[in-house]
């Protein structure tokens, strides 16, 4: 085996560099265990050929590097040295951060060995890369075994095969790759480390070859041939121009699902999310639970292979509900914040951050409703998403020719477009494309709520010359359900998916159909359950403003045509969520909300006494499924009288305890402003 004479040196002087960066202390553990190295390998690709920008600078110091010269300092892109003039941002940086951000108390120690252009044949022992007049594997074995004098290798991270897509070179690449593997895990010393592989770009502009094909198939075979492998796609990362390397964003992006790969092999993977939140829709609207005026056989379909419950509750307009789904906190607990705002001191405290550390890829898509978006266009990625594309809450239309943010920037292909089919587009392509690590993915929807009526002007009318009717907002809403249930099962992610379903509040009382001389017209929405006529509960803290439904689903996990009568509250699904994924709770922040996790997994049964709404003039009620408590002292047999016309007065000693119960509940909770 041929050895590079300094890097012979290196090791045997076994230098290690107190400073870096201008002078900025770095600190090596001393304790071997605390120092998780990861090996980079492959050719340009791991090495990185990104234009540099202002974040490639940023370092951390619980990310070191093992520079040119064996010497361990901050890490900072670029890695690599193979070609001075060439190297760029590469996929080992992002690949870092998330390690360190979900690994406290250790230091990641990155060893980049890769060289662009080298072929396989140049990663055994005795291989010459003749372009740089290198030894690549040689070369490694020096700098790892430099590495373990000071950590211990936790993973190895491989991009390479474009040099051998060639005739004759990819027909034996499988069969090289699986002796590499074996070869680096006897370098480190761990023959159960693990491999991760990086598909190779997939760019229109250069269509693959049929030994490109053959190389990614070996690839992505991995999995089931290797044992502690796994394979990274690369769908929908973009080049840097010239149709071989990745660009900047796309290398970081890659790193990401790098990360998220690896944990896939060294822990359980918990479920993707799927939560659905319609707009402005009560119980009575749905099949499944009675309803009769709209077929909705998607949703229908749902709860009959998944568990319907029938004591969810809401607030009874949409943006306390919202806030209190996102932060398993009451909004009263909150001060309330002000219609259409989000304290900024506790956006990372919301059920995105959460799954975000947990290792969860994040999207939402339609209604957001935390801010005027032109005036914070981040908010969405401080409160914990990765990717977002949202309507510009009453600043635009929602509907036809929507105004959508997405990602921070006001998309300009919309026109003679329908908002609900983009926001699912929007989320599909998420899915797809993170699939690689659990995602959490969020429709938050438009549907079927009415148009705005505050900017001025009439927003655009839909094809028929009006705005859509409640009908036919209720049909979309179920077709969009549907959409998003197929392209689960298409992925093939149908069973490793939870899917909830659940309504901010009632339905709302009249919903606006045109503008005339004037005037917005809005008729009245009335739907027909179990044979009786209801119109819209919308803003009324009775059961038709507030109880709403839910539905899970998990194929393999949920059994089907479950009826759940446990009680749920709106602060209740944070820590669900965190539950079911293994994110860890807000520390030192307690929640009003109570895990029903075990209910969904068929284990136990929420520990909820009672359930929680509150409304305008500061008015409150606390609930069992029966008995329901308003701040101003009415008192309420929901069972007998569902539509709350006569407050108790004379009740049993059995009635009386309950009472007591939701009159103490009652005192504990602040009074909303």
């Amino acid at each position: 085996m041929k050895l590079n004479p300094l890097l012979l040196v290196l090791f045997l002087a076994v230098v290690v560099s107190s400073t870096a960066n201008g002078g900025e202390e770095l600190e090596v553990p001393a304790d071997k265990q605390a120092f998780h190295l990861f090996l980079l390998a492959g050719q340009s690709n791991m090495v990185g050929r990104g234009t540099l920008d202002e974040q490639s600078h940023e370092t951390n110091p619980r990310i070191l590097t093992l520079n040119k010269s064996g010497e361990w300092e901050l890490a900072a892109d670029p890695l690599h040295f193979d070609k001075p003039k060439a190297v760029g941002v590469g996929l080992g940086m992002s690949f870092a951060i998330e390690y360190a951000d979900r690994n406290p108390g250790v230091t990641v120690g990155l060893i980049p060995c890769a060289v662009g252009g080298s072929a396989i044949s140049t990663w055994q022992p005795g291989g010459l890369h003749s372009q740089t007049k290198t030894h690549p594997y040689d070369d490694t074995v020096v700098r790892v075994k430099l590495a373990l004098e000071f950590g211990v290798c936790k993973g190895i991270l491989w991009h390479q095969g474009e040099s051998d897509s060639k005739p004759m070179l990819a027909d034996g690449y499988e069969e090289s790759l699986h002796e590499l593997i074996a070869r680096f895990r006897c370098l480190v010393g761990d023959e159960d480390v693990p491999f991760i592989a990086g598909q190779m770009g997939q760019f229109s502009e250069r269509p693959w070859s049929e030994s490109r094909k053959l190389v990614d198939a070996a690839h992505q075979a991995l999995p089931s041939k290797v044992s502690a492998t796994a394979f990274v796609n690369a769908v929908g990362l973009t080049h840097k121009g010239d149709k071989t390397h990745f660009d900047s964003p796309s290398y970081r992006r890659f790193g990401r699902r790098y990360y998220a790969a690896y944990r896939n092999v060294t822990a359980p993977r918990p479920p993707n999310v799927l939560l659905i939140l319609a707009d402005d829709v009560g119980r009575e609207v749905l099949g499944c639970y009675g309803g009769q005026s709209y077929p909705t056989p998607n949703i229908d379909a749902l709860a009959e292979t998944g568990q319907r419950y029938t004591h969810c509750y809401s607030m009874p307009v949409c943006h306390p509900s919202r806030i209190c789904l996102m932060t398993g906190r009451y909004p009263a607990v909150l001060k309330n914040p002000k219609w259409g705002s989000f304290p900024r001191e506790e956006e990372h405290n919301t059920f995105a951050p959460l799954l975000k550390k947990a290792g969860y890829a994040t999207a939402i898509a339609g209604k957001w409703q935390l801010s005027l978006m032109k005036n914070d266009l981040q908010q969405p990625a401080r409160m914990g998403f990765d990717e977002w594309s949202l309507f510009g809450w009453h600043e635009g239309a929602r509907y036809h020719d929507p105004m959508i943010y997405q990602n921070g920037q006001v998309r300009t292909d919309t026109y003679g477009a329908y908002g609900p089919d983009l926001y699912v587009d929007f989320l599909i392509d998420f899915m797809q494309q993170d699939r690689q690590q659990p995602f959490f993915a969020y429709y938050s929807m438009a549907l079927c709520h009415d148009v705005t009526d505050d900017l001025g002007r009439p927003v655009p009318y839909g094809p028929d010359g009006r705005w859509l009717t409640y009908e036919e907002m209720v049909l979309d809403m179920d077709r969009q359900v549907g959409r998003l249930v197929t392209a689960l099962d298409r992925l093939q992610l149908r069973d490793d998916t939870l899917v909830l379903l659940t309504t901010d509040n009632g339905t709302a009382g009249a919903s606006y159909l045109r503008y005339e001389k004037g005037k917005y017209i809005r008729p009245k929405v009335f739907s027909r359950i179990n044979g009786k006529d209801v119109q819209g509960g919308k803003g009324k803290l009775n059961d038709w403003g507030t109880r709403v439904p839910l539905i899970a689903n998990w194929p393999g996990r949920v059994g089907g045509g479950q009826v759940v009568d446990d009680l749920v509250d709106f602060s209740d699904f944070l820590p669900t969520l965190a539950e079911l994924t293994g994110a860890a709770l807000p520390e030192q922040m307690p929640l009003n909300g109570h895990s029903f996790a075990a209910t969904i997994l068929g284990s136990g049964k929420s520990s909820r006494r009672w359930a929680y709404a509150e409304g305008r003039a500061a008015l409150q009620f606390v609930r069992t499924r029966q008995y329901k408590l308003y701040s101003n002292g009415d008192f309420h047999d929901t069972n007998a009288d569902p539509e709350e016309q006569h407050p108790l007065s004379d009740v049993t000693a059995d009635v009386a305890a309950a009472k007591i119960t939701l009159e103490a509940a009652l005192q504990e909770l602040p009074k909303p402003k």
